[in-house]
C-alpha cells in the first residue's frame, strides 16, 4: 500500500446558526436563450452540484476550526465504523436522541470532500454504507442538532465502487437514503457548503448549446446574469467561456480534431495535430481516450493559427499580456522571458485541486475561471529547439509532462522557426513566457475577436444618506452608470434592495428610486445595468438601519421606538433613576425606584451595575407613572390590550385579569426577545412584533429579588387606591398575564409616545 500523506488538521466545524444562508439566482440577459444547466463547484474542496438554471443555489457557510471536529459531549464515541479498517467499505453506525435531520460529510487527506448527504433519521441507532474508490484515511463527520463529530477510518483496498455514502436506517444493509454530493438534498435544495473566502465556480449552459464561466467569492445572496457567446468549432463542438477583464476567452482546451498524428510525425510548416498518448491516425479512436476528453487537442503552431472558431481567434503575445497584467503582473515582469511570479498569474489560472494537475499545484486558484489544464505537450527530437537540427538524433518526437505543465500558443512570432508561448506548472505560481519551435504540440486558448465589439456598461450607484433608521427615506441615484455605447439616458436599470437575489424593480431608463426599511438590519443593495445591446453589469452596496430613537434629557439615555399598531412604543425597558432605594424599603403610596440586587443608595453606584445597563430601572407602582421623559407615558391598561388584541389576542383573553396565562396570539412570544441571551433556556419566543421584552425580574413586597426568567411591566393604569394593572411575560410560556398588583412592587415600565 502507498504511503499515506499527514493528516491536515485544517478541517470544518458544524453548520453556523449564526448567519444566513446566501442565495444565489441566475438570469440570462440573452434574448432568445436561457439557462438550461448549471454546475457549481467550490474551487476549495471541490464539491459540485448541478440545477436547473430556473432554481436557486444556496450557499451554507461553515466555520474552519485549528484542531480538527470540534466534538459535542453528547456525541463524543458516538459515531462508530466497522470493520475499521475496511476494504472498499465500511458501515457506520451514530445514535441520536431525536428525530432530525443529520448532515454526514467524508472528507480526504487534502481537505476535498468525496461525499455527503443530508437525511432525515428517526432517533435511535442509524447506519450508513460508506464506499471509497482509493486507499487512504479519511475523516467521518456527522452533525446533529447536538454539534459535530468527527471519526477517522482507513481503506487498506479499493473496492472499484464509486465515492459513496448511503443511509440504510436502523440496521445495516437497508438501502433507504440517499447518496453523495453533487445532488439535491433531501430538503429539496440545490446547496453547496463554503468558507468566508471560498471561491465559487458557476459553469452555465444554455439551451442553444451555448456555455459560460464565472467566478465568484460568496458575500451575500444577489441575481448573477449570464451572457452567453457563440463559441462553436468547424466541427460543431461549443466551448465555455469566461470573462477576464475585458477579454472574452475560451474557459476550455480546444479540441478541434480534422486529422490525428502519431508524435512521431511533426513539422514547422504543416498543420498537424495530437492527442497526448495517442499514437495513432483514426480521429474517432483518438476522440475516445480520457486525455482528450479531459485536455482536448495539441497543435503545432501552424494548426493552432487555424483552429479557432468564427469570431474567434488564436491570442497574440499582447493579448496575454494584458490578461498577465490585469491579473496583477507588473509591466516590467511581463515583458521579460523565462518565468515571471508578480501577481501570482499562474495560480490565478489554473484548475485547483489535484485531480487534473499534479501535488502541489503550488498557488492554484482558478480566480478568474480560466481553468487552465495540464495538458502536457507534444514534444520534438532534442536537441533539435529553436529551430536547430541534429542529424544524429533520433527524429522521433514523444508526449510529456502531462498534469505537470500547461503549455499554450500564442499567435506572434519570434522568427521563422519560433513563436512565442506560455507556459504554467504545477510547481509554480507564476507563468513563463518564451519563444517555442513552431513544431511543438502545444495546447490552444482562443480569444473573441475584439473589433466592434460591445463592452459591458459601468454599474455605480449612491445612497443618500448612507446609513439611517426605519423612518429614513434612501435615495439611490444610479446616474453615474454609464456605458461606451449606449447613452447614459437609455440604460435600463432595476434594483434589488435586500440581496435576495429577488429583482423589487422592473427593467426602466430611471436612474433614481426613493426606498424605505420597515426593521433594521444590514441591507445589501443590488444595482443592476442593462446596455442597448443585453449586457449587464451589476454594483452593490451595503446600507445599515437601525430603530429610530429619542434621548431622554433628564439623564442623555438613548431609547429606539417603533410603530406597533396605531401607537408608537419604545422598546426598551426606562432607565431613569432619580434615586435608588434597597430592596428591604417599599412603598404603596410614596416612589420609590432600584435597580436589580443592588442593596444601597448611591445612584451613581447603581448605574455601573450590569443590570442597570441591560435591563434599567424598577419602579413601584408609584413611581412607574412619571417615569417616562416628555411626550411619552407609561403604557395604559387599555393601550397594552390594543397592541395585545393588533398581535392576535381574541376579545375573550383581552379581559381576563387573573393570574392565567392569557395564549390566543400566543401574544408573549411575539413581544419577548427571542434566543437566550438575556433569557433562560428554553425561551418560547419569536419577537416579531420588535417590541424586544427582556427579563428585568423584580423586587418583590418582601424585599427580595425574582430571577431573570420573567418580564413585569406596570401599566399606567390604577386598578385601585394602592394598586396597578401589570403585564407579566416568563422564559417558558408563550402567552401573557394581566392582573391587579399592589404598588410595593418592583417592576420594568414601557412607554408610549402621548
Amino acid at each position: 500500500m502507498t504511503r499515506l500523506l499527514p493528516f491536515l488538521t485544517l478541517m470544518f466545524a458544524a453548520l453556523t446558526t449564526q448567519g444566513q444562508d446566501i442565495k444565489i439566482n441566475f438570469t440570462c440577459s440573452m434574448t432568445g436563450s436561457s439557462i438550461e444547466k448549471i454546475t457549481a463547484t467550490n474551487l476549495t474542496s471541490r464539491q459540485t452540484i448541478s440545477l436547473p438554471g430556473t432554481e436557486t443555489l444556496v450557499l451554507t457557510q461553515l466555520f474552519p476550526i485549528s484542531n480538527g471536529i470540534p466534538e459535542s459531549p453528547d456525541l463524543t464515541n458516538n459515531l462508530n465504523a466497522f470493520p475499521n479498517p475496511f476494504a472498499g467499505s465500511t458501515t457506520l453506525t451514530a445514535s441520536v436522541t431525536e428525530a432530525q435531520q443529520v448532515f454526514v460529510r467524508v472528507m480526504n487527506l487534502t481537505g476535498q470532500v468525496i461525499t455527503e448527504t443530508e437525511v432525515n433519521v428517526p432517533a435511535g441507532e442509524n447506519a450508513f454504507r460508506l464506499s471509497v474508490n482509493s486507499p487512504d484515511i479519511y475523516l467521518v463527520s456527522i452533525t446533529t442538532n447536538r454539534g459535530t463529530s468527527g471519526y477517522k477510518v482507513l481503506c487498506t483496498e479499493t473496492s472499484g465502487s464509486d465515492n459513496c455514502i448511503q443511509y440504510t436506517g436502523m440496521s445495516p444493509g437497508i438501502s433507504i437514503g440517499s447518496a453523495g454530493s453533487g445532488l439535491k438534498s433531501s430538503t429539496g435544495t440545490y446547496r453547496i457548503y463554503y468558507v468566508p473566502g471560498d471561491i465559487i465556480r458557476y459553469h452555465c449552459k444554455s439551451c442553444n448549446n451555448q456555455s459560460m464561466v464565472m467566478t465568484d467569492i460568496p458575500v451575500a445572496s444577489k441575481m448573477v446574469p449570464v451572457q452567453f457567446s457563440d463559441c462553436i468549432d468547424a466541427g460543431g463542438r461549443g466551448y465555455a467561456t469566461v470573462m477576464v477583464g475585458d477579454q472574452l476567452w475560451m474557459a476550455e482546451n480546444m479540441a478541434y480534431l480534422p486529422s490525428v498524428s502519431p508524435s512521431s510525425a511533426g513539422s514547422e510548416n504543416f498543420p498537424a495535430y495530437y492527442v497526448y498518448g495517442y499514437e495513432d491516425s483514426r480521429v474517432s479512436a483518438a476522440k475516445a481516450t480520457s486525455n482528450y476528453v479531459k485536455y482536448g487537442a495539441l497543435y503545432n503552431w501552424e494548426a493552432a493559427k487555424s483552429v479557432c472558431p468564427d469570431g474567434w481567434k488564436l491570442p497574440s503575445d499582447a493579448d496575454w499580456l494584458a490578461l498577465e497584467k490585469f491579473l496583477g503582473m507588473t509591466s516590467e515582469d511581463a515583458e521579460e522571458s523565462g518565468l515571471r511570479i508578480t501577481g501570482a498569474v499562474g495560480g490565478k489560472l489554473k484548475e485547483t485541486g489535484s485531480e487534473f494537475w499534479k501535488i502541489p499545484n503550488k498557488g492554484a486558484r482558478n480566480e478568474t475561471g480560466f481553468t487552465a489544464l495540464p495538458g502536457g505537450y507534444r514534444q520534438m527530437p532534442f536537441p533539435a529547439i529553436n529551430g536547430t537540427s541534429d542529424e544524429s538524433h533520433d527524429p522521433y518526437g514523444s508526449f510529456s509532462k502531462r498534469n505537470y505543465k500547461g503549455n499554450f500558443w500564442t499567435a506572434s512570432e519570434v522568427g521563422k522557426t519560433t513563436a512565442w508561448s506560455r507556459t504554467l506548472g504545477n510547481a509554480e505560481n507564476g507563468v513563463t513566457r518564451e519563444p517555442d519551435n513552431k513544431s511543438l504540440g502545444f495546447s490552444v486558448r482562443c480569444i473573441k475577436i475584439a473589433a466592434n465589439a460591445n463592452t459591458p456598461p459601468v454599474a455605480a450607484f449612491t445612497v443618500n444618506p448612507e446609513n439611517g433608521t426605519t423612518e429614513t427615506k434612501f435615495e439611490l441615484d444610479a446616474s453615474t452608470s454609464s456605458d461606451a455605447e449606449t447613452p447614459a439616458d437609455e440604460l435600463q436599470i432595476q434594483w434589488d434592495l435586500d440581496g435576495d437575489g429577488t429583482w423589487d424593480t422592473e427593467f426602466d431608463t430611471g436612474k433614481v428610486f426613493n426606498c424605505q426599511f420597515s426593521t433594521p438590519g444590514s441591507y445589501t443593495v443590488v444595482l443592476m445595468v442593462k446596455d442597448g445591446n443585453g449586457l449587464m453589469t451589476t454594483a452593490t452596496k451595503t446600507i445599515t438601519v437601525v430603530w429610530p430613537s429619542i434621548t431622554d434629557p433628564r439623564d442623555g439615555n438613548v431609547y429606539p421606538y417603533k410603530k406597533i399598531g396605531s401607537k408608537t412604543w419604545l422598546i426598551r425597558d426606562m432607565a431613569w433613576l432619580p434615586s435608588v432605594s434597597p430592596g428591604s424599603q417599599g412603598s404603596r403610596t410614596e416612589k420609590l425606584y432600584y435597580v436589580e440586587y443592588y442593596e444601597g443608595t448611591n445612584v451613581a453606584e447603581a448605574k455601573q451595575t450590569d443590570q442597570y445597563k441591560t435591563y434599567g430601572v424598577l419602579y413601584n407602582g408609584v413611581a412607574a407613572k412619571d417615569a417616562c421623559p416628555a411626550g411619552w407615558h407609561a403604557a395604559t391598561d387599555m393601550e397594552w390590550k390594543e397592541m395585545e388584541k393588533y398581535l392576535g389576542m381574541n376579545d375573550v383573553d383581552l379581559e381576563v385579569f387573573t393570574a392565567t396565562w392569557r395564549t390566543s396570539g400566543e401574544v408573549g412570544s411575539k413581544l419577548k426577545e427571542s434566543g437566550t441571551t438575556h433569557w433562560a433556556n428554553p425561551n418560547i419566543a419569536t419577537n416579531t412584533s420588535g417590541f424586544n421584552a427582556i427579563p428585568g425580574g423584580c423586587r418583590m413586597p418582601d424585599g427580595t429579588w425574582a430571577t431573570f426568567t420573567v418580564a413585569l411591566h406596570w401599566t399606567g393604569t390604577a386598578g385601585g387606591a394602592e394598586s396597578t394593572w401589570q403585564r407579566c411575560m416568563i422564559n417558558n410560556e408563550s402567552g401573557i398575564m394581566r392582573y391587579n398588583e399592589y404598588n410595593d412592587w418592583g417592576m420594568s415600565v414601557r412607554c408610549v409616545k402621548d
